[in-house]
């Protein structure tokens, strides 16, 4: 320490190195009691629960499962000026660090999201990811107090304004339909069988996967061989990660070799090339869960119900053609294949469907007639069953 001399009193100046001796020097007992004693004399941030009013007006406004990052942003400023979040919370969503590990990615252009989906995930991946590390710990607090108080909203809002099964239903075909063109796919009018699985083929091997969550990488998959084969994707089902055999696979076999099939279809080829985009993807594995996520919106945070999920299906397949009513089927079986034994029967219903061209019309009872020829009786009451539902729900 200096001293400037030549006025009445000695004034002391603190040098730079004066200055960082000091700030290195413990503390003493008495500053870190007075430190702690200002800290509890300031409150922690405190929120207060949304009035009906406010859900009403803020669940009209925003669609929080289908919404763009300025609308998210948007409504996060309403909802602190509410004060049903904190403005911690506020800074955190609104800039949208990522917390550790390999959270979902926040949506930084004008593609809508399910922002109720992206908050529980990095939620949960924080708090999983953090350890005493107090920034990922406060992290991990305002994300999930952005999910639980959006959430909650979300749920009463849906409360106050019940909507049937068909217009749930027609809301989500709306929001998962996409074009050739939004998925990355030239105009495929003139083009044969060939020329649209090469194009596939061409299309995954350009595609960067990477920072897709697997539901994305399913759905984008799925949707590129709907658009290029609207009817033969119903006779292309794979299970569990096993191959579910084709009438190609078990017919009668020519020649003294067992080995030897007939030659393939395009509907085997098409299969074959989905079943190894899938592979490659490290999909292959859970197609029913990723099918519920994709199509149903249907996950761990909310299961959807059954009238839904039927509705959903009746709209994505209505033409009525045998193609229509295979795909029905085959979306009934990644449904509920695990939990209703006579839907266990429609392996068997679709393969008898496959003699058929998929373009031809087909009515509920030649549906039946389709698939009434079985020997045993017991399956057969079983399918019997299984389409006196059907028809109830999906006619």
């Amino acid at each position: 320490m200096e001293r400037i001399q030549g006025l009445q009193q000695t004034i002391p100046v603190v040098t730079p190195a004066a200055r960082r001796k000091a700030s290195a020097a413990p503390s003493s007992p008495i500053q870190d009691t007075f430190t702690r004693a200002l800290a509890a004399s300031c409150p922690a941030e405190t929120t207060k629960p949304l009035t009906t009013e406010q859900i009403q007006n803020l669940g009209s406004q925003y669609d929080v499962k289908n919404m763009t990052r300025n609308q998210f942003n948007a409504l996060l400023k309403e909802l602190r000026d509410a004060g049903a979040i904190t403005q911690k919370a506020f800074s955190d969503g609104y800039s949208g660090p990522s917390p550790e590990g390999n959270p979902v990615p926040m949506p930084s252009g004008g593609e809508p999201a399910d922002f109720l989906h992206i908050l529980a995930c990095r939620s949960l991946d924080c708090s999983a990811s953090q350890t005493d590390d107090p920034q990922q710990k406060a992290l991990a607090e305002s994300y999930s107090q952005l999910y639980k108080t959006i959430n909650s909203m979300n749920i009463a809002y849906r409360r106050m304004n019940p909507k049937s099964p068909e217009e749930i239903a027609a809301e989500m075909v709306a929001r998962n339909s996409r074009t050739p063109a939004e998925l990355g796919m030239p105009d495929l009018t003139g083009m044969n069988d060939t020329q649209k699985l090469l194009l596939l083929q061409k299309l995954h091997k350009n595609t960067d996967y990477s920072g897709m969550e697997d539901v994305a990488k399913y759905k984008l998959i799925h949707d590129r061989f709907e658009a290029a084969f609207p009817t033969q994707m119903a006779y292309s089902t794979y299970e569990h990660g096993h191959r579910v055999f084709t009438d190609r696979a078990w017919r009668s076999w020519t020649g003294p070799d067992p080995l030897k099939y007939e030659p393939k279809t395009m509907r085997d080829y098409i299969r074959d090339e989905l079943e190894n985009q899938m592979d490659s993807a490290e999909l292959i594995a859970l197609p029913k869960m990723y099918h519920a996520k994709a199509y149903y919106g249907s996950g761990e945070q909310s299961r959807q119900s059954d009238e839904v999920v039927y509705a959903i299906i009746r709209l994505r397949h209505s033409g009525g053609t045998a193609a229509d009513h295979a795909a029905m089927l085959e979306e009934l079986q990644l449904w509920k294949g695990d939990s209703n034994s006579a839907v266990e029967e429609l392996s068997f219903m679709r393969e008898q469907l496959k003699g058929m061209e998929p373009s031809t019309p087909l009515s509920w009872q030649e549906l039946r007639e389709a698939v009434s020829a079985h020997s045993d009786d017991l399956l057969q009451a079983k399918i019997d069953q299984l389409l006196d539902d059907l028809e109830k729900f999906l006619r």
